[in-house]
């Protein structure tokens, strides 16, 4: 078990802010390294130079094995970390779980291309997600029909 993880990221990064509140909220021990600071220039190469980088150590205790994608490394946290999981347990649950992270995910994306349509965004990809979600579920149709501006309250 990788006891000298190290992320690498940003303050102000949404993505850092992630696996910064994944980590402590799981009790992992980490070392925080800002990015393009000279520890980090120390370390090996990040995948993805703009996205946090969490580099996972070798036998020896060297980071050699950094990963860049968050859902990916949240992943591979709760195969080496099984304690405090963040992953519900139901495989329904699970996929739901998968879907709120993505659609969270491609929120603060879209948040930082275009800061003025992300709740126009957000509200129309929800009506395609909800129905999917109430079906894993066994419930009943979320949406019957499609609702107006007004109905929604988001």
């Amino acid at each position: 078990m990788p006891t000298d993880l190290r992320l690498i990221g940003s303050g102000s990064s949404p993505y850092t802010r992630k696996l910064r509140a994944a980590l402590r909220y799981r009790r992992i021990p980490y070392r925080f390294v800002v990015a393009g600071s000279e520890e980090q220039k120390a370390l090996p190469e990040r995948p993805l130079p703009l996205m946090p980088c969490l580099g996972f150590p070798d036998p020896d205790g060297e980071p050699t094995d950094p990963m860049s994608d968050t859902t990916p490394i949240l992943n591979r946290l709760e195969d080496d970390f099984p304690e405090r999981s963040v992953r519900p347990a139901d495989p329904a649950l699970r996929f739901i779980d998968a879907l709120i992270e993505e659609e969270g995910d491609e929120a603060s994306r879209a948040h930082a291309r275009n800061r003025l349509g992300t709740l126009r965004s957000w509200q129309q990809r929800t009506r395609k997600l909800m129905p999917i979600v109430m079906a894993v579920l066994g419930g009943a149709k979320f949406f019957d029909k499609e609702p107006t501006d007004e109905e929604t309250i988001i």
